[in-house]
């Protein structure tokens, strides 16, 4: 595992280079809305700035996001954010985290599938926000699932896709259809705040 890496609220790895937000307060929190202090500690988990401000311009609808310059950034940022430069080092990373759990597994099966595959996603990113978090989880098996043998180690394929580039794995992503919308929603499921 490459050490600019770390562990955001989701649960999963990505860059450690990127702005950040301040740790949650978890005092405050429960201060604002149970009036008291049940809860004791603050949460080490950071969200990226970036996707912050990017996922907000996309739920508050803004004219920004429909222009170029917008899903320009969107794509500047996915090139850093998962801080590997090959997608089985990320993929590699993910089964190294004291965090990966069966949910973490599915997400990656799914987005593959629609990267690959144009499979449609079986799950809304609101579903995977809620069951993707860092703190708690059930660690699972740390294998490659056959869904990732099938689509990145097939040899009957033209590409094998296992030694696929971070770049090449965004533009395959971005090709499909509604493929900046899911590439953005999926940054926020990963790097955004819970």
């Amino acid at each position: 595992m490459e050490s600019k890496l770390k562990i955001y609220p989701s649960g999963f790895f990505g860059s450690s280079v990127n702005p950040q937000t301040l740790p949650l307060d978890l005092i405050s929190k429960a201060k604002q809305l149970f009036n008291n202090a049940l809860i004791t500690k603050v949460s080490p988990y950071t969200a990226s700035l970036d996707v912050i401000e990017l996922w907000s311009t996309v739920v508050n609808d803004d004219a920004e996001y429909r222009t170029f310059e917008f899903k320009e950034n969107i794509l500047k940022y996915a090139l850093t954010a998962f801080g590997t430069d090959r997608l089985m080092d990320w993929i590699n990373a993910q089964l190294e985290s004291p965090e990966w759990s069966i949910h973490h597994s599915k997400w990656i099966d799914e987005t593959i599938m629609f990267v690959y595959g144009g499979v449609r996603r079986e799950f809304s990113h609101n579903n995977w926000i809620t069951l993707l978090t860092a703190g708690n989880n059930t660690t699972t098996d740390r294998v490659i699932s056959p869904i990732l043998k099938a689509y990145l180690f097939n040899r009957s394929l033209l590409e094998n896709k296992s030694n696929s580039s971070i770049k090449q794995f965004i533009l395959s992503w971005v090709r499909q259809p509604g493929g900046i919308d899911d590439l953005i929603a999926s940054l926020n499921v990963l790097y955004g705040k819970r």
